[in-house]
């Protein structure tokens, strides 16, 4: 006579499948601010200077669409500040900003904190900021 074997039946399977299919289910709801726009999360790309340029790259998630205004601040430890801005444009599922270049002759050399905030009819919203430091120019 055969031993009477269990299977590991159905539950098992069902519960592996309602796993995966959980890992697959769609983005959560956008946070909604009191102001009614979607809060979304610009990040710094990149920033540096190269030469006598400055510049700065970045994106925002949590929104794909064309038309935002992308704001690059920077704010100097010594008072210096300059705001630069570009049109954002949806790729795939987000929102790029793009490059943004200035000459450094334009801002007091020292430390400086850029902050990218985006603003739409539809969303807002503004990243951690990210350290760069301005280089001495010497000479025209």
């Amino acid at each position: 006579m055969k031993p009477l074997r269990r299977g590991l039946g159905v539950l098992p399977v069902l519960g592996a499948l309602v796993l995966m299919l959980g890992a697959c289910s769609a983005a959560p709801p956008p946070v909604v601010g009191d102001d009614g726009l979607i809060v979304v999360t610009p990040v710094v790309d990149s920033v540096g200077v190269e030469g006598e340029w400055l510049s700065a790259s970045g994106y925002v998630e949590g929104v794909a669409e064309d038309g935002g205004r992308c704001n690059f601040t920077f704010r100097g430890s010594g008072g210096g500040a300059s705001r630069l801005s570009s049109t954002g444009e949806a790729q795939g599922n987000r929102t790029v900003c793009g490059t943004v270049e200035e000459r450094i002759r334009t801002l007091f050399p020292g430390d400086y904190e850029l902050t990218l905030s985006y603003e739409s009819p539809t969303a807002r919203g503004e990243s951690e900021p990210a350290p760069v430091t301005i280089p001495e120019v010497y000479g025209d």
